[in-house]
């Protein structure tokens, strides 16, 4: 994965200065973060944020753990065109 150089460098400058005034300890890349999933395409090039954390915190917070998913009917195959509105 590369990075711009300005980016890499802002990067080592503000992880510094977090050093200087906590205990940081660098491991793998972080798969969670303010209770948000992060996860990365298979080829390194892009992150997508996630909730499956998060949905499965509120169910088990309202004891809904075990409830089962029921898909919301409608058609696959249906296009939808964007009409302008006129006013």
């Amino acid at each position: 994965m590369s990075y711009p150089a300005a980016a890499t460098e802002a990067t080592i400058r503000v992880k510094g200065k977090l050093a200087d005034k906590y205990k940081i300890i660098n491991i793998d890349p972080s798969h969670q973060f303010l209770n948000i999933e992060i996860c990365r395409n298979d080829n390194g090039t892009g992150i997508r944020p996630g909730q499956t954390a998060y949905n499965t915190t509120i169910l088990k917070r309202f004891r809904m753990e075990h409830t089962h998913a029921v898909l919301t009917p409608m058609y696959i195959t249906i296009k939808f065109d964007l009409v302008e509105v006129q006013v």
